[in-house]
């Protein structure tokens, strides 16, 4: 249930991105991100239709939902127990956790993942709700990728996005192919 929260909660910002204000999307990726921190990172490219909306949102649903659990060591001590402890444990389960020698590619690669993250507020000018899903699933593969500890339950973050990317293309396809035959059929009526 915890792999899957944040799952859900995307999805919904993905919807809630196309079909409604920023306000929803941002209380759904703010409910992600109280799941998961890693999910922050689709925050430019969700904030893209309404940025001020959005960010009050998803700021107002984190700190509702993480507010009550800060410890009586408070944010420093939700920090080193959450993002700190994350950040530096060793783990085996990446390259990056067992070549101490590429620490400087990772880096490099983190920064490349960071600069993504941003570019997809910009570019494209205009997406609709497949090329919103292919951005996320990029963004967040970019960011696991560069995790020191990276398990394969984590695919079940990006997966739905690349779903939804590859059926929404599929449909597309599809839709063209079958009014092009019904164009191909059509007989010229004369006068």
């Amino acid at each position: 249930m915890r792999r899957i929260t944040p799952v859900v909660a995307l999805l919904a910002a993905s919807l809630a991105r196309d079909y409604a204000n920023g306000v929803w999307t941002g209380v759904a990726l703010g409910l992600a991100s109280a799941a998961k921190f890693a999910t922050l990172a689709l925050a430019p490219l969700f904030a893209r239709r309404a940025p001020v909306a959005f960010l009050a949102a998803l700021l107002l649903a984190l700190v509702a939902t993480v507010a009550p659990f800060v410890p009586d060591g408070g944010l420093r001590e939700l920090y080193d127990r959450t993002i700190g402890y994350q950040a530096s444990r060793p783990s085996p389960f990446s390259v990056w956790g067992q070549v101490e020698s590429l620490d400087w590619l990772q880096n490099m690669l983190k920064g490349a993942a960071a600069a993504l993250a941003l570019l997809v507020a910009f570019v494209p000018r205009r997406v609709d709700l497949r090329q919103t899903a292919a951005l996320g699933a990029g963004v967040l593969i970019a960011v696991q990728l560069v995790a020191t500890h990276w398990f394969y339950l984590y695919v079940v973050w990006f997966v739905p996005f690349v779903l939804v990317a590859v059926f929404a293309a599929t449909e597309r396809t599809l839709r063209e192919s079958a009014a092009e035959t019904r164009a191909e059929h059509e007989e010229p009526v004369f006068a």
